[in-house]
Parts: structure tokens; sequence; C-alpha cells
């Protein structure tokens, strides 16, 4: 049975409920948290359309989030060529998106993911930009699937990503990300280090607002966003990647949630730069995968996508105290992605983007 949860924002609590297929209503008890006096939303996004594509609730107004099983149309890939010295277009994707083009100079986002638009390659609209990554969103009219996407390209155009996901509607819901290698080459051995921002997508997400008194069954829901930041470190002399996202914080209607630390774990990347690798808690216990490549002249910069399943809303904690809000929900999911270029290790550099 799937369910359907719930987020509302009240003066000193959280609550979370919502209806499964049966129409049976389930409630999770009040949960008392304490509530930062000044909570404060970790980024700020600008320049965001006014013509009523994506319209997530007012402030304070009761959301109603869902818990989605995922659906999975085929994933089609870019072809590799492993002799190649120099990776033209070469991507890595995840999720249920097919292929996604970024062009930064135009602006322009084009996405295959199902339900999105008229066309199988859609075009998105840009939305302003949230920590250094574009921003986009479209939403085919007020009871369509409401997508948000976001892109970046490294400092060089050796690599870019794109991650994309809907907030969920008729109890489905569709996302993924895709790395692309523009161009890359293999760096000498030794270790290097990148850092940069993170930036997720969650289908614990609001209802929209339609305007038209549509059943609330016809209303679609909008992704929420997660921001973090990220440390990696690469070994290219035995061709491993490992590293950490941390800082997570999770933002409905403006409430900043934190999140715990996801560890990813050591994994070997190819002749190619492509790598996969399992995403656990600092405590060991496995929340999902990741995948992406690095990219550009001798790996200047590495991206990922990240895939989160059941339990990474654990341990959530408001204004460092813990709560319970998420302890009944299930069939939650984030897609996450970073692009980060190299950095000096050990020096606050590193760090300057976070």
């Amino acid at each position: 049975m799937n369910k359907l949860f719930g987020l509302a924002v009240a003066a000193a609590t959280l609550s979370a409920c919502g209806n499964s297929s049966g129409n049976e209503v389930i409630t999770t008890p009040e949960v008392p948290v304490v509530q930062p006096e000044t909570p404060e939303t970790p980024t700020e996004v600008v320049d965001t359309p006014t013509d009523g594509t994506v319209v997530p609730p007012s402030p304070g107004e009761a959301a109603d989030p869902k818990n989605l099983p995922r659906s999975q149309p085929p994933v089609v890939a870019a072809p590799t060529d492993p002799s190649a010295e120099l990776v033209t277009t070469r991507a890595v994707t995840s999720g249920d998106v097919g292929t996604a083009s970024f062009d930064p100079d135009a602006g322009t986002l084009t996405v295959q993911i199902a339900l999105d638009g008229n066309d199988i390659l859609q075009e998105y609209t840009a939305a302003g930009t949230v920590d250094g990554y574009a921003r986009f969103v479209k939403q085919d009219d007020p009871l369509d699937r409401a997508f948000t996407g976001f892109a970046a390209e490294s400092d060089d155009a050796g690599l870019n990503a794109v991650l994309v996901m809907d907030g969920g509607q008729f109890n489905r819901y569709f996302g993924g990300g895709v790395v692309q290698q523009v161009a890359y080459t293999a760096a000498p051995a030794g270790l290097a280090s990148f850092a940069g921002d993170y930036v997720g997508l969650s289908n614990i997400g609001s209802l929209l607002t339609t305007g038209n008194g549509a059943d609330p069954s016809l209303v679609p829901e909008a992704a929420t966003m997660i921001t973090g930041d990220v440390f990696v470190n690469v070994d290219f002399g035995d061709r491993q990647v490992n590293g950490s996202i941390y800082d997570r914080v999770y933002d409905p209607d403006g409430l900043a949630i934190d999140l715990q630390t996801i560890i990813l774990t050591a994994t070997e990347f190819d002749l190619d730069g492509q790598f996969a690798g399992t995403v656990e808690f600092q405590d060991l216990e496995t929340v999902g995968t990741y995948e992406g490549a690095l990219g550009g002249d001798e790996a200047s910069a590495i991206a990922g996508a990240i895939t989160l399943g059941d339990g990474f809303l654990e341990d959530a904690t408001v204004g460092g105290v813990a709560t319970t809000l998420f302890d009944d929900v299930e069939g939650e999911a984030e897609f996450g992605l970073f692009l980060n270029e190299r950095c000096q290790a050990g020096n606050a550099g590193c760090f300057d983007a976070n």
C-alpha cells in the first residue's frame, strides 16, 4: 500500500499526515521539536519566474508531501570507447533520466524523462541559481507533473552534470542524474582533493497550488531541495575515489532541518575516469549509491549523481534537537548532484565555495 505523508510547520511543533491509495487516513502523532529562533534558508533562489510554472505553498501553509515509489523507464546512455585517450560526450546516468543537455552559455537545459512534456527531449525554463548550480523548472499545466532541475559545468567545460526530479503525482515520481564527460585526460599518479557545494531533491514535498479547485488526488507535488557541502579525495595512482557530503539541510517551507552526513565509500574509477560506489552513514549503514566521473584536462573536476533511499531522513534535527518527525515515513528518496573543481588539499582554499 502506498502511503502519502504530509509535512506542516506549526508554531512549536511539526506533524506529518497523508492518505493511502485505499483512502485510509494515517496520522503521525505530533512531535514537539525545538525550532530555531530565526531559522535561515541555507540558499537563496534568485530570478525565479513568476508565471506560475511551479508555485510552492505560502509560508506556514500546511504541506502535504507523499511517500511515493519510483517508476523506472529505460535509461539510455551514450556509447563509450575504452581505447580513446580523449573522451567526447561520454555519459554516466542514474535513475529515470535518459539523456540531458546543458548549455550554460545559452542558459538552456534539455532533458529526456517520462511525463515532463510533449517532446521526448523537453526544454526546461531557467529559474535562477542555487549555490552556483543553474536552476530550471518544467510544468506543462497545473495538473501535470512539476519537475525541478539543476545543472552545472566545470571551469574548463570538460565536465557537466544535471539533476532532475518531480515531487510526485498519481503514486509515482521520476528523478535521476546525468554526468557527461565532454573531455577528459588522466592525471599523473598522486593524490588530489575536490571540494564545493551539493544540491539534492526529495520526493517528500508540498502540494502545488492549481487555482482551479481540482481534487487533491489530481494535484502534483513539488520536489523539496536539499543542500550541503562536498569533499572528495582521489588517488590517481591506485584509481580510487572517496569522500563525504556534510552539512546537509532539508528545507521544506523555509524550515531548515539538518540531516546526517553521508559517506561516499572508497571505490575504483576506470581508465575512462568513471566510477560507481556505495553511500553510507557514518555508522556504516548503507543508504544509497553514487555514480560519476572525472573530467577536464588532467582530471581538473569531478561530478557525481547521488541516489538515496529509505532511511536518508534518519536522525534529523531541528536547531540541534533530535526530531522523530520522519520515524514512520517509508519510501522516501533523494536524488543529488555535485560538480566540484580540484583544490589544494589541506588549505583553506579547499573550502572557499562552502
